[in-house]
């Protein structure tokens, strides 16, 4: 293993988690959407109003948008970051890139699961003595229970078929 393969793995580890992450900003997104959707055009009171919703959004993409690019253009970007040196430079780790990518999928699906799924489940718990008319008028909640539940389908995913999803990741690199 070369030390601009270490680059590459590590890279890549840091996309994974970026992607994830972006999700963590797919509430307020949600959000948005409603609001832009539902409450008419009453909501633009102000530019500093319309600045949040772009930003919301922009934010959102952002972290999607760099962490596909971290993970799906690692080498490229590892040709910008390492000197000639680095893709000659032997390194004596017996950790082959497909096992390294399987952990980090394993680990970043558990911290998902760890961070979001307890809570997701007492606001379920809680929302169960609601009235119809309380759930309805409760929207950002409901938008919350949306992205959670997502965060925790990735999380599973990633879990599940994390040797899958390391084999591709393994398999487009070379």
């Amino acid at each position: 293993m070369k030390k601009s393969d270490i680059y590459e793995v590590s890279i890549k580890l840091l996309g994974i988690y970026v992607f994830l992450s972006s999700f963590d900003n797919l509430r307020d997104v949600l959000n948005t959407i409603y609001l832009i959707s539902f409450a008419g055009t009453d909501l633009f009171f102000s530019i500093s109003e319309t600045w949040v919703i772009y930003l919301s959004i922009l934010t959102f993409l952002f972290t999607f948008i760099f962490g596909l690019i971290l993970t799906f253009k690692t080498q490229s970007i590892v040709k910008l970051v390492c000197g000639q040196s680095d893709f000659e430079e032997s390194v004596n780790i017996s950790v082959n890139r497909r096992v390294s990518y399987e952990i980090a999928l394993i680990v970043s699906g558990i911290l998902l699961l760890a961070w979001t799924l307890p809570y997701l489940l007492v606001q379920l718990k809680n929302m169960i003595p609601l009235s119809p008319e309380e759930r309805r008028d409760n929207w950002l909640k409901s938008n919350w229970y949306i992205a959670s539940a997502i965060k925790v389908l990735i999380g599973v995913c990633c879990v599940v078929f994390a040797k899958r999803i390391a084999s591709w990741f393994a398999v487009n690199e070379e």
